[in-house]
C-alpha cells in the first residue's frame, strides 16, 4: 500500500511539558484510521502536526508533495466546529479561500454531501448538522488525498451523528480519500476505521493498535465491533488508574 502520510518519531513540547514522546503513525491510500486516547494525550496536538498548522515539533511529517497531487492540496482539514464565515452563504464557505471559486465543483460538493438548494443559505440558517456538512464540503473543495477530522461530530446529536459518519464514509471511498479521525468516541472509531490507535500517557505514546478486518458497508451490531470495543475500553481505563 502507497503511504500517504507518514509521521515518523514526533516529538511536541510545551515551555517544560512534554505534550508527545516517539509518535509514529503511517496513513496509506484508501484507508480510514481513528486515534482515540485519554484527555490531554495530545490527540489534537498531533492531528495539528500532521496538518501543518504546528511547526514547532521535533520529528518529521512526510506527505505528497504538489507534483504528486496534480497540483492540489494534499491535505484537507476538519475541525470540531464548523467555523463557517456567517457572513457567506454555503457554497461562499466551501469556496471561500479561492478567489477563482471552482463553481460547478462547489454545486457537486453541495450536492454530495446533502445540501442541495441550500448553495444560498447563510450558516445561521442551518442547523448544527448542515453546517458541519458544509465544513466537510468545505475540506474537500482542495481534492485532497487525505482528510484529517478532529472530532467533527462531537457537537450534533446521535442520529445526526450517524448519518455523518456514513456521509464521511462514502465521501472516503467515492473520491479515494485516506482518513485520519481523532474521536472519543469508540463506537463511532471501529465502526469507520480500518484502525484504531490508542493514544495514551503523560507524554503521549501510542500504546495499542487495532486491526478491524471487516468490509463495508458495516453493521453496528456486529459482534466484533463490540468486542473490540470492549478491548479498547478496557485499555482507556487502564491508562486512567
Amino acid at each position: 500500500m502507497t503511504a500517504l502520510l507518514a509521521l515518523k518519531n514526533i516529538k511536541k513540547r510545551y515551555d517544560q511539558h512534554t505534550v508527545l514522546n516517539g509518535v509514529d503513525i503511517t496513513l496509506h491510500a484508501g484507508e480510514l484510521v481513528s486515534l482515540i486516547g485519554t484527555s490531554g494525550c495530545g490527540k489534537s496536538t498531533l492531528l495539528r502536526i500532521a496538518a501543518g498548522l504546528d511547526n514547532a515539533f521535533h520529528g518529521t511529517v512526510e506527505v505528497p508533495g504538489p507534483e504528486a497531487n496534480d497540483g492540489r492540496n494534499p491535505v484537507g482539514v476538519v475541525f470540531q466546529e464548523p467555523r463557517l464565515m456567517p457572513w457567506l452563504t454555503v457554497e461562499e464557505n466551501i469556496g471561500f479561500k479561492d478567489g477563482r471559486a471552482d463553481k460547478a465543483w462547489i454545486a457537486q460538493l453541495i450536492a454530495d454531501v446533502g445540501l442541495a438548494g441550500l448553495q444560498n443559505s447563510l450558516p445561521k440558517k442551518l442547523s448544527g448538522g448542515q453546517a458541519q456538512r458544509v465544513a466537510i464540503a468545505r475540506g474537500l473543495y482542495s481534492k485532497p488525498q487525505i482528510l484529517l477530522m478532529d472530532e467533527p461530530f462531537s457537537a450534533v446529536d446521535a442520529f445526526t451523528r450517524m448519518h455523518l459518519q456514513d456521509l464521511v464514509a462514502k465521501l472516503s471511498r467515492q473520491y479515494q480519500i485516506a482518513l485520519l479521525l481523532v474521536t472519543h468516541d469508540l463506537d463511532e472509531a471501529f465502526y469507520l476505521s480500518d484502525r484504531v490507535v490508542i493514544l495514551g500517557g503523560r507524554p503521549g505514546q501510542i500504546v495499542r493498535e487495532f486491526t478491524v478486518p471487516l468490509s463495508r458497508p458495516r453493521d453496528r451490531r456486529n459482534d466484533l465491533l463490540a468486542h473490540f470495543r470492549a478491548e479498547a475500553l478496557s485499555v482507556l481505563t487502564q491508562l486512567q488508574v
